[in-house]
C-alpha cells in the first residue's frame, strides 16, 4: 500500500513535470509571436515614414523647380508682343527668341540685350528713331549702371526700377510706361505731370531722382 502511495506520488509529479514543460514551450512561443509582431508593425512604421518622406521631397523638389521660373511681358518690337515664361537667369535676348525675334524696325541700341530678366518685369522694345539719340546712350547707361545709380530715367526704366520712386506703384508705374509709349518719350522731366494720376505733390517729392 505504501509503495502504491509512493508510485502515484511519483506519478502525479512526472505529469506536472510535463504540464509545466509544456506551458514553458507554449509561453515562450507566444512571446517569440509577439515580438514578431511587434517587428513586423515597426517595420511597418519605418515603410510608412519613408514613403511619406518620400513624397514631401518629391513635393519640395517639384515646388523649387516652379519657383526656378519667371513670367516677363515684353511689348513694342518684336513678332510676337506678350508674356512669356522664362528660366530664372534668362537674358532679354532670350525672351526676344522666345516671341520670335526682334521686328525689322526694332531699334535695338536702345535695349541691353544682355541684361537678366526679374520676374513681373515689363520691357519696351522701342521703334527706330523712336527715341533720341541722346536718350538711347542714357538708357545703356542706365542698364549696365542701375546699381550704382539712384538716378531714375523715365523714359528707359522698367516697371520694377520706376516702382523704387518714392509714391510710385505698380498702377503709376505701368501709367508712365503707358504714357512714354503712347507720346514717344518724357521731352523733360515736367512733362511726368502729365501721365494720369501723378500731379505735382509726387513729382516734386521724386523730380531729384529722375532724368530723361
Amino acid at each position: 500500500m505504501g509503495n502504491y502511495i509512493k508510485e502515484k506520488k511519483i506519478y502525479f509529479i512526472i505529469i506536472g513535470i510535463i504540464l509545466l514543460l509544456i506551458g514553458g514551450i507554449w509561453f515562450h512561443h507566444n512571446e517569440n509571436k509577439k515580438s514578431m509582431l511587434i517587428i513586423d508593425d515597426n517595420k511597418k512604421m519605418e515603410d510608412a515614414n519613408k514613403e511619406h518622406w518620400e513624397e514631401n521631397n518629391l513635393q519640395e523638389t517639384e515646388q523649387t523647380q516652379e519657383t526656378n521660373k519667371i513670367m516677363v511681358h515684353i511689348i513694342g518690337q518684336v513678332k510676337n508682343p506678350g508674356v512669356v515664361e522664362m528660366n530664372e537667369g534668362a537674358r532679354l535676348i532670350d525672351a526676344i527668341k522666345e516671341l520670335g525675334g526682334a521686328t525689322a524696325e526694332a531699334d535695338l541700341e536702345y535695349v541691353n540685350l544682355a541684361q537678366k530678366l526679374r520676374d513681373e518685369e515689363k520691357i519696351y522694345i522701342p521703334k527706330k528713331g523712336e527715341i533720341p539719340k541722346e536718350e538711347i546712350i542714357n538708357a545703356i547707361s542706365t542698364n549696365s549702371g542701375s546699381k550704382n545709380s539712384d538716378i531714375i530715367n523715365i523714359n528707359t526704366a522698367s516697371l520694377e526700377q520706376l516702382k523704387t520712386l518714392s509714391g510710385i506703384g505698380d498702377v503709376l508705374a505701368s501709367n508712365i510706361i503707358e504714357y512714354r509709349e503712347t507720346n514717344g518719350g518724357f521731352k523733360n522731366k515736367e512733362e511726368l505731370m502729365n501721365v494720369k494720376r501723378i500731379g505735382e505733390k509726387i513729382y516734386n517729392s521724386i523730380k531729384d531722382k529722375i532724368k530723361i
